[in-house]
């Protein structure tokens, strides 16, 4: 049983995120974790640079290692530009990048400040199902999930995604 505070869509959000996830798990979807791999090479190669430039400037005087940190600085601003372009026009919203034996599948959500709607796309092979309904659709009054619901809607934009993936092969 999962129970969230209505009054807080981020809870929401993330309650039905986790639930969305656990459902495709079990409907033999395996997760593919891609574009974390991503961010966080582009992370970790910043964060490298900078405690190299650290280390350096630390065992030498800052005359002799001023050049490093000209070179180091850019790098690590590449790499942050980087993983901040790659989460905005790459990632989007997705939280759950999926495949099983017949095609690849995205689910992304979203929800808008002082909007009380959980919005839900799947996307499978670049088509998509998508959905606008109320938190107050998937939730009880109590606060408590209604999980047929959801799962519902997610199979629901599976077919539509999937139908029209197949229209077009």
């Amino acid at each position: 049983m999962t129970v969230a505070d209505t009054s807080n869509i981020s809870d929401l959000k993330t309650i039905c995120d986790e639930k969305i996830r656990f459902y495709l798990k079990r409907k033999q979807y395996k997760e593919i974790h891609f574009h974390e791999d991503v961010l966080l090479v582009a992370g970790y190669i910043g964060a490298i640079v900078c405690l190299l430039d650290f280390l350096y400037s630390y065992k030498y005087p800052f005359n002799q290692t001023i050049w490093f940190s000209y070179i180091s600085v850019p790098i690590y601003a590449a790499a942050t530009a980087f993983a901040y372009y790659y989460d905005r026009a790459v990632k989007k919203q997705s939280f759950y990048c999926g495949k099983n034996d017949k095609h690849t599948l995205m689910a992304i959500s979203n929800t808008k400040k002082n909007n009380q709607h959980y919005f839900l796309t799947i996307q499978i092979n670049k088509n998509s199902g998508s959905s606008a309904k109320s938190f107050g659709d998937y939730f009880f009054e109590d606060g408590e999930l209604c999980s047929t619901a959801l799962e519902n809607e997610v199979d629901r934009l599976i077919s539509i995604a999937d139908v029209a993936s197949s229209k077009k092969q």
